[in-house]
Parts: structure tokens; sequence; C-alpha cells
């Protein structure tokens, strides 16, 4: 038998085991009439060149199903559309391999590797993964433990899903390998599932300018990635409710009496006095620090440049799909001996001038990733060798040429990947600047309400000297009547409370340097003149806000929130993309060129005109790589998935962190305000003490007691009553510091404080004319520019 015959009866062999296979999905007629077109009129060469096309095919598709089973298990969000979802993150990951009956049990190790064997078994047969269905189980499912019924309550919320309409055909519609899929007879109409995934009210974008980019198409993977986001939010947004401790109800506020709006103290009323006569008097209300906060803090500026660094990674990112022109080019000289008269004709030395240069633009598609190419070649040629003819000459080429990835490093998503991970991580860094922002007017909250502490506290320890110096007085006036003990006792207490009020006037001017450094302002500069005094009176009213509020605003406007849900979108959109490279390198080349030739001279114009009489050439083919362990791709694809899991992970731990911190936050107000009832209660009582002394040192003279012992005894109270102004107002000053804190807590602080973000042009240009842009944040409804001073006379409040 001839060799030719060998191979066609090989062949056939090939063609009776592929071809019963391929009968399943088709007529019978048709199934012979292809068997009968196939051997009898197709001749042998033409045969064995749609066997290896075939044979290639097979390969490709049998690699990707391969790849598509085995990246099932660990899938994080396999299903994520689907109406039910795990209570944790394995049961997410794992549901894609698991059956709907076995997704609630739980899984031993050794049962995990028997799935996962069975996984990989099944995709390792020949056509099992291009015919064969990925099929569910269709057992009832089991009963789900309480535990995990109650997990999956709050975990996962009802998507409501829209039922197709009535086929002809009873089958249901299933999953199969894409050669499975063009064969099959089957009705093509599927399930229509529309998922309904709770809207995240977390609007970065009203806070911030984002940077004008494009919207780009979500694939699948990303709408699940989105879906599973949003299940995760509504989780945490149902555990609000659950919050039903004794302790953070209002109520509770009312057991003792409320704070007068007006408080009979001398730090209340004196507040905005005069202390250093010498001193320029410069009153400030909290709103006005905010906003010369914002335009003169160097802090601020340091903030406003972290997200216009980032998002300069977005144009870096698009750079590689920019239109690029091209040009190179060679003169040679060449002057060698020749060893053979094959050469040039004869012996001695060839000498050749060979000039070529090539010019073009090329670019990189971005929907498809393909590379296009467009250039003109040029070429002029002069040797001493009789064979070349015509010698001289000079050509011209132009040249189309298109390089398309079918598999690997092709298609819209992986082509868009670094431009989505750029937006996002721009969104981010927006997300850090206003949390930096809200940061930093804390701290000016803190140090502003400081100022009104040590202010506060230096009138008190001003009118305790005065007092005690009244009392030492008198005494030293009866020397008969009092001990030397007596009169030391009274004098050592005055000079202690001399020395209290040395570093209370200290204390008052560190805290204006605090507040000096944050600011920033020219108008008062840190070491510099001015007395800086607070306009804004505290607040003394009890909260009306719930913590079911406060905590479901927290979940609603966190920007670290924001952050973790883009960080878990980039992660997904990084574990697609290497899971794009997973696949074999299988690249489509087309090349069309013309060409023109001057014959004997080396006119450059003899070519081109020559190009219009050619007629055009072309290449067409394929190209074709994948490494047999491709151990590179594999690790990273399952870096990127550890990835992907570990920032699902940080995204619950951040709404755990949101969700404390709100209702400690909360927890602290009320027990600030209950604790300001307290002091105020306490204050009352020292201050009765205090009067009934006084009066009693005068009706009670001849009781038998001695005047000392009385002003000793009235000493002692005023100390007692010191403590207790003071306390009351440092609890004052908590409480407005405590408001604040829950303002940033909910993720609001910007917002309460009617603050704005704004890009600003410099008058710099950076490369090719684009304007340098700075963030500026402000409040609209003041002028932080325009000096705000008190007159000498005291402020009206």
């Amino acid at each position: 038998m001839r060799p030719s015959e060998l191979v066609d009866q090989g062949l056939k062999l090939i063609c009776q085991a592929v071809f019963p296979l391929i009968s399943s999905a088709l007529p019978n007629q048709i199934y012979s009439l292809m068997l009968t077109t196939f051997f009898k009129y197709i001749d042998l060469p033409t045969r064995r060149t749609l066997i290896v096309t075939a044979t290639l095919t097979v390969l490709i598709g049998m690699h990707v199903s391969i790849g598509q089973v085995q990246a099932e298990p660990n899938s994080v969000i396999k299903q994520a559309n689907s109406s039910k979802t795990g209570s944790n993150l394995d049961s997410e990951t794992d549901q894609a391999s698991s059956s709907s009956s076995e997704e609630d049990k739980p899984i031993t190790s050794k049962e995990q590797a028997l799935a996962n064997n069975h996984a990989s078994k099944k995709g390792s047969g020949f056509f099992k993964g291009l015919f064969s269905s990925r099929k569910t189980s269709s057992k009832p499912p089991k009963s789900v433990p309480a535990s995990t019924a109650q997990q999956t309550k709050t975990e996962a919320t009802p998507t409501p899903v829209r039922e197709p309409a009535e086929s002809k055909s009873s089958e249901n519609p299933e999953k199969k390998g894409w050669l499975g899929r063009l064969l099959s007879r089957k009705n093509k109409k599927a399930a229509v599932v529309i998922t309904a995934p709770v809207e995240m009210k977390s609007d970065l974008a009203s806070r911030y300018p984002a940077l004008d980019t494009k919207d780009y198409r979500k694939t699948k993977q990303e709408k699940a990635v989105e879906n599973l986001v949003a299940q995760i939010y509504a989780s945490f947004d149902a555990r609000v409710n659950d919050i039903t401790a004794a302790d953070l109800r209002l109520p509770g506020v009312k057991k003792l009496p409320p704070v007068p709006q007006e408080i009979e103290a001398t730090w209340f009323r004196g507040i905005q006095d005069e202390f250093w006569p010498d001193q320029q008097r410069m009153g400030q209300r909290l709103e006005d620090i905010y906003a010369r906060a914002l335009i003169n803090s160097n802090q601020v500026d340091v903030f406003s440049y972290n997200p216009l660094i980032r998002e300069t990674s977005y144009d870096e990112a698009r750079g590689q799909y920019d239109l690029e022109l091209f040009a190179d080019g060679t003169v040679t000289r060449t002057d060698e001996p020749t060893g053979s008269t094959l050469t040039t004709g004869q012996t001695g030395r060839f000498i050749q001038d060979l000039k070529e240069a090539e010019a073009g633009v090329r670019k990189m598609l971005s929907t498809t990733g393909a590379k296009v190419s467009l250039s003109n070649r040029l070429s002029s040629l002069k040797n001493n060798s009789q064979f070349t003819d015509p010698n001289a000459q000079t050509a011209s080429q132009i040249v189309f040429s298109i390089t398309q990835p079918l598999l690997r490093g092709g298609g819209y998503a992986y082509n868009h990947a670094s431009l989505k991970v750029a937006q996002l991580d721009s969104r981010m860094a927006a997300a850090e600047y206003i949390r930096s922002l809200e940061n930093h007017l804390l701290e000016v909250n803190q140090a502003y309400w400081g100022i009104y502490l040590a202010r506060s506290a230096f009138m008190l320890r001003r009118e305790l000297v005065k007092e005690t110096a009244e009392i030492t007085e008198k005494i030293e006036k009866r020397p008969g009547e009092v001990t030397a003990s007596d009169l030391l006792r009274a004098q050592a207490e005055l000079s202690e409370r001399r020395t209290s009020l040395i570093r209370s006037e200290m204390a008052v001017r560190n805290a204006e340097e605090r507040l000096r450094a944050l600011v920033n302002d020219p108008n008062f500069p840190i070491g510099g003149k001015g007395e800086l005094i607070p306009l804004t009176r505290p607040v003394l009213s009890p909260p009306k806000e719930k913590v079911q509020q406060s905590a479901r605003m927290a979940i609603d406007n966190r920007v670290e929130i924001a952050q973790s849900f883009d960080r878990v979108r980039a992660a997904g959109i990084r574990r697609d993309f290497s899971k794009n490279e997973l696949l074999p390198q299988l690249n489509l080349i087309g090349e069309a060129s013309n060409s023109g030739l001057d014959a004997g001279s080396r006119n450059i114009q003899g070519a081109y005109t020559d190009l219009g009489h050619q007629s055009p050439g072309w290449i067409a083919g394929l190209r074709f790589s994948q490494p047999l362990g491709n151990h590179t791709a594999e690790a990273r694809n399952r870096r990127n998935e550890y990835e992907l899991r570990k920032e699902i992970a940080t995204l619950r731990s951040t709404l755990d962190a949101v969700l404390l911190e709100s209702v400690v936050t909360y927890r602290e107000l009320l027990t600030a305000y209950r604790d300001m009832q307290g002091r105020h209660l306490t204050l009352k009582a020292t201050r009765e003490e205090v009067r009934s002394l006084k009066e009693r040192l005068v009706i009670d003279a001849n009781n038998g007691q001695t005047i000392s012992f009385r002003l000793q005894i009235l000493l002692d109270a005023l100390q007692r009553n010191q403590q207790a102004e003071e306390r009351f107002l440092v609890s004052v000053v908590t409480y407005n510091i405590a408001f604040a804190a829950l303002e940033k807590a909910k993720g609001t602080f910007l917002t309460y404080q009617d603050v704005n973000i704004s890009r600003v042009k410099q008058g710099k240009i950076s490369t090719f004319g684009k304007p340098l842009e700075s963030l500026r944040a402000t409040i609209p409804s003041l002028q932080p520019n325009k000096k705000s001073s008190v007159s000498d006379k005291k402020v009206s409040k």
C-alpha cells in the first residue's frame, strides 16, 4: 500500500471517530451527506488540510474548555447574579463547583479534593469540554441549618427574576462548549435573569469633581462583582436595625434636667472679653476658621496633589492606544572580498551601496487589541554585481499590516482593563483626599474649642485668685484673731493659685499657636501678635438624631467604604485580566502591499510611478504559541484570585469598622451630654455651698468660731467650686467636639459645613499645552480672605 493510501486510511479512522460524536447534534440526512461529500468529492490533499485545521481547532477549543472548568472552583463570583448567595466567602467562591443541593452543606477537605478531582476529569475528556453541558444537580435542596439560614437572611437579599417565555422545546437552556453551541439544534432562547442589586447611596462624584473620562461598558464578570458588592452592602445596611442597645436610646438623656441654654457662669458671659490690652483682638467664628484653613493650610495643599498625581495614571494607560508616527533609515556600505564568482560574476571584491528607510503610522486598537500599521518602505541599491538587474534600482513599497489576537490579549475586556483600573485608582485617591480634609478640619475644630477651653479656664482661675486674695487680705487685717499657721496657709493657697493662673495664661497662648499652625493664615501667623477670640457659642441642646440614622448615614457616605468598593472592583478586573492570559496565543496576521521599482536609476519618483501599474500582494496566516506548563500565567491568576478574596474580606472589615465607629461615636455623644448634665448639677451644688458660706460668714459672726476657721472653710469651698466649674467647662467642650466627631463618623462633615471642591487651572503650561490644575476646597457662603476683626467693645452674642 502506498504512503498516500496509508495517510488516507488514517484520516478515515479519525473521521470515523469524530463524525459519530458530531452526528448526535445533527440530523441523520445532513450527517450522511457530510460523509459522502467528504470522502467522494474532496481530493486527498484538501482532506489533509481540512483534517489538520479541524484538529487544531478542536485542540484549542479543548484547551479553552479545560481552562474554564478548572477555573470554576476558584471563581469568587460564579453565579453571583443568581438569587441565592452564600452566607460567607467560601460559599460565594465555591457555589459554582458544587451542586445546588449540596451548597449549604459543610464541605470537608476530603470532599473538596474529590470535587476538584471530578472537575478536572470533567474537563479532561477530549470532546466533553466541547459538546457536553456543565450541568448542576436537579435534586431538591436539602434543609438548611438554622444558623446558615439566619446568616443567609442577613447576608443575602432576594433578587426578582423575570420568568422566560414558554418555548416549544422542553429542554432547559444549558451552557455548552463553543463548538457544541455552534452545532446545537436546541432553541437558543434562554431564561432571562434580571438581578436588582441594592443601590449603594454613596455618591463620591457629588463631593469631588471627578476626572473627565470615558464611561466604559461593564463585562459580565464586572457586573457579577458589582452584584456581590451590593449584596455585601445590603447585608450591613440590614444590620443597622439590630442596633438596639438601651444606652443608645435618646430617652436616656431625659433622666436628668437639661442644661440651660444660658449658663450663669463668668466664662460663658465673658469669653469674648479682652485679656491683653496691648494685643489686636481678632474674633473668629468656627466656620470662618474652617474657610481660612481650607484656603491657607499647607497641609491641605499637600493633600490636594495626591489625587492629581494618581489621575495621571489614566492618561498613561490611555497612551498605549495613541496613534504613533515612526520612521527609521539606514545607509549600508559593503566592501568585502568575494569567495565565489557567483557573488559578482568575477573575482575581486563585492562593493554595494544600500539605502533603506521606512516611515508610517501604527496604532493599537482598544476595542479588539489589534495592532495596525501603514508604512512606506524605500530602498536604493547599487553594486558591482553582474547579476543585479537593473543596477542601480530604487524600490518603493506601501505596506498595510494587522495583527489581531484571537485568544490571549484580544477582546474589549482585556484591552480596557488598564483604563478601568486607572479610573478606579483615581476615585480611590479622591476618596483619600476627602478623608484627609475631614481629618484636618476635625483637628481645626478641636483646636478651636481648645482655645475656648483655655480662655474659659483662665477666666475661672483669675476669678479664683481674686476671691482668694480678698479672703487672705481679711485674715491679714485681723492678726489678733488668727494664728500664724492660718495666715501662712492662706498665703500659700494664694501663691499656688497665682502660679496656676500663669500656667493657664501660657495654655491660652499655646492653644492659639496650635490653631495658627493648622490654619496658616497670614493675618495671624505663628508667634505673631493678636488675641484670637472664639465667637461661636457652644451647643448645649441634647442630641435629636437616632443611632440608626447615624449608622446608616455612615454606611452610605463614608469614603473608606467607597475606597473598599473600588478596590474590590479593581481586583476583579485584574483577576479577569490574568484569566485571559491563561489562553493560548493565537494571532491572525494579515498584510497587504503594493511595490514599485525604478529601473536603471536611483530616482524615487519613478518607483512611486511604477506603483500604479502593479497588482498588490498579500499575506494571511495564523501564529500560535502556548507554554506547556504555563506556570507564570497560572501563578499570576492565582495571585489575583487571592487578592480579590482579600479585598472582599477587607471590604467586610471596613464596613465592620465604620459601623463600630458610628456606634461608639454616637455613644460618646450621648455620654458627653449626660456627663454635662451631671456636671451642671454638681456645679449648682458647689455654687450654692459658696453662697451659703459667704452669708453665714456675716450671720454667724458670734457663734464661737474664729474668723480664720470660717475663712478656711470658705477657701476650701471655693476650691471645690473651681474644680466643678472646670469639669463642667470640659464637659461642654467635649460635647461640642463630639458633635463634630459624629459628623465625621457619618461621612457628612464636609457636606454639613458646605465645603465645595473645585478644579482650578494654573497659569503654567505643561507638555502639549495642557494646563496644570489644582484642587481648591472652599466654603462658598464665606469670604475667608476678608479680614475679620472685633471692635474694642464687647462683641454681641
